[in-house]
């Protein structure tokens, strides 16, 4: 396939990305009790919408790049 090499070096990280975000929300479901008390709670929160916001912004950016043939 043209420029697998490419696509790989852009989607790999991606899932990885994905992955992290789902280990982060498990963090803080399993660790929500604590986090509140210490007063975290709101900031791993947020942390993790942002890294959703970019998961996804990712995500739509290589399957349009893909769609246009840049990639």
């Amino acid at each position: 396939m043209k420029d697998m090499g490419v696509k790989m070096m852009w989607i790999v990280p991606n899932i990885l990305l994905h992955l992290l975000a789902i280990g982060v929300l498990w963090f803080i479901v399993v660790n929500a009790e604590t986090l509140q008390e210490i007063g975290y709670l709101v900031i791993w929160t947020i942390g993790l919408l942002l890294l959703l916001l970019i998961n996804f912004f990712g995500s739509y950016q290589i399957a349009s790049w893909i769609k246009q043939g840049k990639m």
